[in-house]
């Protein structure tokens, strides 16, 4: 069926084309006035998380950045700071001695050619038990002190003779020996107090067992008589003395062998004495000792029967000392500039040797000889040798210090550090140059 041609649209299809553009106008109209819906954070949590983020991403730029810094410095110590070279240097000693004479006066002045001496003084004593050596073979008397008493009445004085015997309660004989006076009693009040003296005794005979303890005796010659009783003796000491048989005597030879060894062990300790106390300052030397010694041996008897016996020495010691000081400026002054320019000295290697001559102890002066021997050895500059050896392995640099110093040197011995390097660094300040001498 044929479709149907309208010159004008029907009076519907335009009322529809009418009501769908207002429909469409209404549409837009209303999406017009309506906004869209859009989330939104609450204040301020938004900003805080932006925040943090950007922290976040600072931080690890900041380490990263650190620890590139870090290993770039580290690099750049290992490899430039970090390498150093240390050469050894044992050059050839050779020893140069010297002949000195300095006048040493304790008078010296300023104006004087020499040093000043210093006198100093020390005492000291030792005593010591030595044995005897010589052989008795006869019977010794004992001896020992008796105390005389006189109560006799009327009021008397009495004469006793050389000899006279008194006996001990014990029955020992004792004889006087010398003549003495007792004087006589007197009278205090209604007491009566005898006269006394006390005088030396020897035993009657020979023999150990006269060495009594003490004793009361009387005088066998009084008996019978009224002296018998008003004259008597005590002695408070026991005797001594007495000896039978093999025994031992002090002979002249116990006291010189005594004096000789006592003598050098008193001298010894004085001036040891001397030596520590003055020694750590002063140079002293053995001949510069002046000793006095002296013995007591007021108990000492030759002949004297005993097993042993004691004496004591006493000695008074002067010295003549010079200063260290004042030495080693001499040594200075007149030793050193006899040394060549070229040399250097080792004054660790000092050695010295001290004599005397024209000692004077009253005037206290003396002539100091010394004996000096000192090791050298060719200069070196280390300033210029560091210099010379920058860059090189250690081959090059034991050619480079044969070259420079010769046969001066003795040995040369290079240490690289850390363990990869194996030449000198270019800084003159890591190349370390040390002399050594052991």
């Amino acid at each position: 069926m044929r479709k149907k041609i309208y010159d004008i649209k029907p009076p519907k299809v335009k009322k529809l084309e009418s009501e769908l553009k207002a429909v469409s106008v209404a549409k837009k109209s209303t999406a017009k006035k309506q906004k869209p819906v859009v989330y939104q954070e609450p204040s301020g949590v938004s900003d805080n998380l932006v925040l943090e983020k950007r922290k976040r991403n600072f931080t690890w730029l900041y380490i990263t950045g650190f620890t590139g810094a870090a290993c770039l410095g580290i690099l750049s110590y290992l490899f430039f700071v970090l390498p150093k070279a240390d050469i050894d240097i044992w050059p050839k000693l050779e020893v140069m001695s010297f002949q000195e004479t300095v006048k040493a006066d304790s008078k010296i002045s300023s104006d004087t050619a020499g040093i000043p001496a210093y006198y100093f003084e020390n005492q000291q004593s030792i005593s010591q038990t030595f044995p005897a050596t010589g052989n008795a073979s006869d019977e010794g008397r004992a001896e020992g002190q008796i105390t005389i008493f006189n109560k006799h009445q009327p009021f008397t004085s009495i004469t006793l003779r050389e000899g006279t015997r008194f006996i001990s309660d014990s029955g020992m004989l004792f004889l006087l020996g010398g003549k003495v006076v007792v004087p006589q009693a007197t009278k205090s009040g209604n007491k009566i107090v005898p006269g006394s003296v006390t005088v030396k005794v020897k035993a009657a005979e020979g023999g150990n067992s006269y060495n009594i303890g003490p004793s009361t005796f009387s005088i066998p010659g009084f008996k019978g008589t009224a002296y018998y009783f008003d004259v008597y003796a005590t002695s408070d000491k026991a005797m001594q003395g007495g000896f039978s048989g093999d025994v031992k005597k002090v002979t002249d030879n116990d006291v010189q062998t005594a004096k000789d060894v006592l003598s050098k062990k008193v001298i010894g300790l004085s001036e040891d004495t001397l030596k520590k106390q003055y020694g750590a300052d002063y140079i002293i030397v053995d001949d510069s000792f002046d000793s006095n010694v002296t013995f007591d041996d007021s108990q000492v008897k030759v002949g004297g029967v005993k097993q042993d016996f004691s004496l004591t020495s006493l000695v008074k010691t002067g010295v003549l000392a010079v200063k260290k000081s004042d030495v080693n400026a001499f040594i200075q002054d007149n030793v050193f500039p006899k040394i060549p320019e070229d040399m250097s000295i080792l004054e660790s290697s000092l050695k010295e040797d001290y004599s005397l001559s024209d000692v004077d102890f009253n005037a206290k002066k003396m002539t100091l000889n010394m004996d000096i021997s000192i090791q050298v050895y060719r200069n070196i500059d280390e300033n210029h040798i560091s210099l010379s050896l920058l860059g090189q392995n250690t081959e090059q640099i034991n050619q480079s210090v044969n070259n420079m110093l010769g046969d001066s040197v003795s040995k040369v011995e290079t240490h690289f550090w850390p363990f990869w390097v194996k030449k000198s660094p270019n800084s003159q300040k890591a190349v370390h140059i040390q002399i050594k001498f052991e």
